[in-house]
């Protein structure tokens, strides 16, 4: 209801698109208390030391800094979602959606995710 109903444009974050962005390992250097490192360390299927993927991360750079930071944006369109959950693109010109494409090596939009998340 909520994709399908809101009133202004929505631009999506692919699953695949945050699954090719390892971000993580450099939070070791992190006190152990500092929220993202324990939030990376307390995740229950991936080790910190090996990262993890970067769904969230994509979204919020794109929200940022905009979506031109690091990517393409496909052409207008619905994401149709499904009872299952699965996803389904119908393009239209008019359509009130868009995703973000991969431009930029993803090994790259990795190292500056990982460089935002240690900032100091």
């Amino acid at each position: 209801a909520v994709v399908h109903g809101w009133p202004t444009p929505v631009l999506f974050s692919g699953y695949t698109l945050g699954a090719a962005l390892m971000t993580g390992p450099g939070l070791t250097a992190l006190p152990a208390m500092h929220p993202v490192r324990r939030a990376y360390e307390l995740h229950p299927t991936r080790p910190l030391e090996r990262g993890r993927p970067s769904w969230d991360q994509t979204a919020v750079l794109a929200a940022v800094r905009g979506p031109g930071c690091c990517w393409e944006l496909s052409a207008p369109g619905t994401n149709r979602l499904g009872a299952d959950g699965a996803n389904r693109w119908e393009a239209r010109a008019d359509g009130p959606h868009r995703y973000l494409i991969e431009r930029d090596p993803p090994a790259q939009v990795a190292a500056e995710i990982e460089r935002l998340m240690t900032a100091g």
